[in-house]
């Protein structure tokens, strides 16, 4: 992921957020048995989910598949804000639990900015997941289309609709 990141320059955020979004599902579908260890179900005493407590090399390894993602959102954000919601608008319960994780972040981040990330995340994420695990065959034989406009549509909640790029493929060259 960082050196499909590094491909592109520093200052063009979006068109990395996407280059390593589409690496992250690559690596994840041609190493299906290592996706599902680094993020599928947590083995008891190999990857226990929280950063403050030492998770072994699968954990470490989840987090830095994470930094990836949290340091070009941050970065992208001082560039240019993104879209974030105040804190007052985010409900108390949830706010407290983003307070909470927010101290993880290597960088001062608006609360918005951590909310913002976690349903990028979510998303990201969940159409990974379920191609990796074959949750999707009952309705597509090719995910890629799927996972591209859903790719868009995070374009566009960061606020950088600019930024998405079809994938040049076999087809359309």
């Amino acid at each position: 992921m960082e050196a499909a990141r590094d491909e592109l320059p520093v200052d063009d955020v979006g068109g990395r957020l996407m280059a390593v979004s589409r690496e992250f599902r690559r690596w994840s579908v041609s190493h299906p048995r290592e996706f599902a260890l680094l993020f599928g179900t947590p083995i008891p005493g190999v990857l226990t989910g929280h950063a403050d407590e030492d998770g072994g090399a699968a954990s470490a390894a989840g987090r830095r598949f994470g930094l990836v993602f949290g340091q070009l959102m941050a970065r992208g954000h001082a560039a240019r804000p993104m879209p974030i919601r105040p804190d007052d608008e985010i409900e108390p319960a949830l706010r407290a639990e983003l307070e909470r994780w927010r101290q993880e972040f290597p960088v001062p981040v608006p609360l918005g900015l951590v909310r913002l990330y976690l349903s990028c995340w979510i998303r990201l994420y969940g159409i990974v997941t379920m191609e990796v695990f074959g949750h999707l065959n009952f309705a597509l034989e090719d995910p890629e289309p799927l996972f591209e406009s859903e790719l868009r549509g995070l374009a566009e909640l960061l606020g950088l609709s600019e930024a998405y790029r079809p994938p040049v493929t076999a087809a359309g060259r």
